[in-house]
């Protein structure tokens, strides 16, 4: 379980699998925080500050509704730029 891991090993984990699964050439799936948490098997707190936000920051990711971070609907998708 990546929990036991340390946060580089997570983030890492986390970033390799947004490339090599969401790759270029594959369908573009949002996910929920529920989802990315179950993925990374941390808290949806801890991923979404120390992982998704990161990856916000830096556009790796993008939201569904970029107006709305907070809403409770929001899903998160790899960037296409």
């Amino acid at each position: 379980m990546m929990s036991d891991m340390g946060f580089d090993s997570i983030f890492i984990r986390f970033s390799e699998y947004l490339c090599d699964t969401l790759a270029s050439n594959a369908p573009i799936i949002a996910y929920s925080r529920e989802e990315l948490a179950t993925f990374t098997g941390c808290t949806q707190s801890y991923t979404m500050s120390y992982l998704v936000r990161p990856l916000l920051l830096s556009g790796a990711l993008e939201r569904t509704d970029p107006n709305s971070p907070k809403n409770p609907n929001q899903r998160y998708v790899r960037s296409v730029h």
